[in-house]
């Protein structure tokens, strides 16, 4: 991107898009109850899916400060990038292991909207 506002604006929209998705699996976990705990696939790949994300809003943050640096464009957006790739993988993981009586409808619909949504 040459226009600095749209970078942010693009990568802003897509770690919203990537919270939005990662608030419903989050919110899909409680139908696991006390078990989820032990789901450490599960719950270790959601962790990757939220460090990304914030590591994603980090990096926006950091361009924001100090636009007008030459190079930080395209550094930036190889970065968000790779993030939102690594959030989106880690949550497509996520729910391919989602576990219990609702795995199989929890995981269909957690898939339909990363894969809609991109």
């Amino acid at each position: 991107y040459k226009d600095g506002d749209k970078l942010l604006d693009y990568h802003e929209k897509q770690l919203l898009r990537l919270s939005a998705n990662f608030a419903l699996t989050a919110d899909l976990c409680f139908t696991l109850g006390g078990s989820l705990k032990f789901q450490e696939l599960l719950m270790g790949r959601l962790a990757d899916a939220l460090g990304a994300i914030y590591l994603g809003y980090a990096t926006l943050h950091h361009y924001q400060r100090r636009r007008g640096i030459d190079g930080l464009e395209a550094v930036t957006e190889h970065a968000m990038l790779r993030l939102e790739k690594e959030a989106q993988d880690a949550m497509l993981t996520a729910s391919d292991n989602f576990p219990g009586m609702l795995g199989p409808v929890a995981s269909t619909v957690m898939k339909r909207l990363l894969v809609d949504s991109v």
